[in-house]
């Protein structure tokens, strides 16, 4: 298992070189190169790390770093930016408190902690490099397509894994580390984070593939059109609720604007026919029978009054614990909460309590796992929590006020980052930060020249008259 994780960890160090060394080469790719290669390490929990995301990141930087340029430049001062720094300054602040409180129990290992900091410093540079490009007049180019290509590919990956982990045990959880319910497991085949947590990359990389397909490049409507019908076919089959929720609202607002604006293509039609078909061919052969999986996704959409089903008790109940311990702690405490990953320590007395009101269910767990929501509430207190909101909610209006209608399907990407915090702890996933951050990748996304999100080019007083304009 040591082998492999640092395997996992040296090839991801070597590929965000390789990525900076493009990116040097041509900064309009620094957005797709950073996209794709977040989107391939992201999900990976080898050996139940997940930090290969951030090695890439490290390993981009060092290729193709933030340098001081030699002519001043006009920065971009937008309000964004500001709110980025203070958030990242503040989460490195928190960071600091949380090691001098694991200090104290050195059985929670005060030194791993460190690397919080090492996170968030990341976070602050590759914002600064972002920054850097967008002032220097860089533009992204052929994000979406790259993306797309880097989903197609972890797709293919992943669903792979998880068929052999089915195949092999029966289930398509024996590809998730710690999720596999056998005594014996297999670190080869446990790769994967959980699917709430790989849902995180698919709510860039459908966007990407929906982008793409509405190009008028044929080479980009394709890989496209097959990278959406894997991202549907896996997600139903490892019934992943909140991806096959993004997934159809994602689709339902293309094809409505796509429609109000007379631009919808008799071809793009067939995506209706498409969120029907594959979920009847992929569970007529899967782990769960189709019955289940629409059960499933009425009971987390509350559209079921199931009083057997307890699958969502746990993120109640946590998200319960998040605001129940804040508003009983003192101001202070409420205010900036107890330091990064301090929350499992917090709520657990609220976590036990809650599990035993709700599903008459013990735990004596001291220390809880929960989701990004609650950690960053609880970590950060009611100021990280309204910094974290306020970055989340400017990127959703952003595509709007510089696209207008034609930036709405891009809207859907932060909120949809917002809805994996409240199933999933991605408090440490990158592409949550790279989402909603001022030119991150949900606004190069928006520059990728076509009919979806393309303005209309403007014609000229000779080109009116039917000149060469």
């Amino acid at each position: 298992m040591i082998a492999l994780v640092a395997f996992a960890t040296i090839a991801s160090l070597v590929a965000g070189v390789a990525a900076g060394q493009r990116t040097k080469q041509d900064p309009s790719r620094y957005w797709g190169f950073l996209g794709a290669g977040l989107i391939i390490t992201s999900a990976f929990m080898i050996g139940g790390y997940t930090w290969y995301d951030e090695f890439f990141l490290a390993g981009l930087l060092l290729a193709d770093p933030v340098l001081r340029s030699g002519k001043k430049q006009s920065q971009d001062k937008s309000y964004r930016w500001t709110l980025v720094w203070l958030f990242c300054a503040y989460a490195i602040f928190e960071g600091f408190r949380a090691f001098l409180f694991f200090l104290e129990t050195p059985e929670s290992g005060a030194i791993q902690k460190i690397r919080w900091l090492v996170f968030f410093f990341l976070l602050i540079l590759v914002a600064q490099k972002v920054r850097q490009l967008h002032s220097s007049g860089v533009r992204p180019s052929g994000t979406a397509r790259m993306i797309t290509r880097a989903g197609a590919l972890f797709t293919l990956a992943y669903a792979a894994v998880s068929t052999v982990a089915f195949v092999s045990t029966g289930s398509f959880a024996g590809s998730q580390y710690a999720q596999t319910p056998f005594s014996a497991s297999n670190p080869y085949l446990e790769i994967f984070a959980t699917t709430a947590y790989v849902t995180c990359i698919y709510i860039v990389v459908i966007p990407a593939a929906f982008v793409c397909l509405s190009n008028d490049n044929s080479a980009d409507r394709y890989i496209g059109t097959v990278t959406l019908v894997a991202v549907f076919a896996t997600l139903v089959a490892v019934n992943t609720r909140i991806g096959i929720i993004f997934f159809v609202l994602f689709a339902l607002a293309y094809l409505c604007y796509r429609a109000v604006t007379g631009r919808i293509r008799p071809v793009e039609l067939l995506i209706i026919p498409l969120l029907a078909v594959v979920p009847v061919a992929v569970t007529a052969v899967g782990e769960r029978p189709l019955d289940r999986v629409v059960e499933d996704l009425a009971v987390t959409l509350h559209l079921s009054r199931e009083s057997n089903s307890l699958k969502d008790i746990d993120r109640q109940v946590w998200f319960d614990a998040s605001f129940a311990s804040l508003n009983n702690s003192d101001p202070l405490h409420a205010l900036v909460g107890y330091g990064l990953r301090t929350h499992g320590y917090v709520v657990a007395p609220y976590v036990q309590q809650g599990f035993w009101t709700q599903a008459r269910r013990y735990t004596s767990d001291t220390d809880v796992s929960v989701e990004g929501f609650t950690a960053i509430a609880v970590d950060m207190g009611y100021l990280g929590l309204a910094m974290f909101l306020g970055l989340v909610l400017t990127a959703a209006v952003a595509p709007l006020r510089t696209l207008g209608l034609r930036g709405l399907p891009l809207s859907l990407i932060p909120l949809g980052m917002l809805a994996s915090t409240l199933v999933a702890n991605v408090f440490d996933c990158l592409l949550l930060y790279l989402a909603i951050m001022p030119w991150g990748l949900t606004e190069a996304l928006g520059r990728f020249r076509e009919p979806l999100i393309a303005p209309e080019p403007r014609r000229t007083a000779v080109g009116a008259r039917g000149g060469a304009g």
